[in-house]
């Protein structure tokens, strides 16, 4: 979409007037304090939060577990390549991967950012002017 359509629905939906339908702002207010009596008279629901509570403590049991008992039978860790110059070269090549792949995305979020800067140009101008 180009600068001139955006110009024209930001204009047309400027020019309309929005009006709430009468009654609504009441009907919302007693919906609202409904619920709020509702909620009081429920109390606190821990009936349903106690499958959680258990949920988290088994997991919590099971991590410690891990951390604990997971690496018992290995001391130190091994290494991957006998040859350092291959390790190094490999190591090279997976920098060169993520540099480029950062690259990537610091053009994708510059051209982002130009698109959203443009628009709140546009916005900015017809705001401005009323």
């Amino acid at each position: 979409m180009d600068d001139r359509k955006w110009d024209e629905l930001i204009d047309k939906a400027l020019r309309e007037d929005l009006a709430l339908p009468e009654g609504l702002s009441e009907r919302l207010e007693r919906r609202i304090d409904t619920l709020a009596q509702e909620e009081k008279r429920r109390g606190y629901p821990w009936r349903r939060y106690w499958r959680y509570g258990i949920c988290a403590a088994a997991a919590c049991f099971a991590a410690a577990c891990l951390i604990l008992f997971g690496n018992a039978g290995s001391s130190s860790p091994k290494d991957t390549f006998s040859d350092p110059e291959e390790a190094a070269l490999v190591a090279q090549e997976a920098l060169g991967f993520l540099s480029k792949n950062l690259n990537k995305g610091f053009a994708q979020a510059e051209a982002a950012h130009a698109k959203i800067a443009r628009i709140n140009r546009i916005v900015d101008k017809h705001l401005n002017n009323k």
